[in-house]
């Protein structure tokens, strides 16, 4: 495995978990938003 395929498997990575830390973070805030609304 050559730098380059070690780099595009970082960065899929990467986007990977940051896109699962918005989906949480945005599912945590529309909750405290609702929960807050009550």
């Amino acid at each position: 495995m050559d730098n380059r395929e070690l780099d595009f498997i970082k960065r899929y990575f990467l986007k990977r978990s940051l896109g699962g830390i918005l989906v949480v973070g945005g599912n945590y805030f529309k909750t405290t938003l609702i929960s807050l609304r009550e």
